[in-house]
């Protein structure tokens, strides 16, 4: 069973926090998956805002402008962007870093950016900005900035 958030825990009043259903139908559902004798998990996380739409199209036009002056796929270029700063160590579900019981080597994986907060997708963006300013020398403005774009490499 894949991992689904079904509730949210409102805690406007502390002392009596109340569960808020997505679906309170899809939670019953889902428990008679489970017999008397199952183990089941209830993980309480913090609710983070997920990027928004136009995060993700500032950085694709981010992505698109770097693909046209270095003539690469934007895709190749968005994996080798979220290779360099998106790495993170492999935990294990208490938080402990995971490495290679040979080699000591921290094991790694690559977040995808459907994962970041609103905050961690800015961070990207801006990472993504600057790196193409200093690596490539091409000037990707922001969003409240109107300048017009001159690039080396268009006819």
């Amino acid at each position: 069973m894949q991992k689904r958030n079904l509730a949210i825990i409102n805690l406007s009043d502390p002392e009596k926090p109340k569960l808020d259903f997505l679906s309170k139908k899809s939670f019953l559902d889902d428990l008679k998956d489970f017999t008397h004798k199952d183990r089941v998990w209830i993980v309480v996380e913090k609710y983070y805002t997920k990027r928004s739409l136009k995060q993700n199209n500032l950085l694709h036009l981010y992505l698109s402008e770097i693909a046209k002056e270095t003539g690469m796929q934007l895709e190749q270029i968005k994996e080798a962007l979220k290779k360099k700063f998106l790495t993170v160590p492999l935990t294990t579900k208490d938080g402990d870093i995971m490495a290679d019981k040979e080699t000591g080597e921290v094991m790694e994986r690559v977040r995808g950016t459907s994962e970041l907060t609103v905050t961690e997708f800015m961070d990207f963006t801006d990472n993504v900005r600057v790196w193409a300013m200093d690596f490539l020398g091409i000037h990707l403005p922001l969003p409240e900035e109107q300048v017009k774009l001159k690039f080396q490499n268009r006819e």
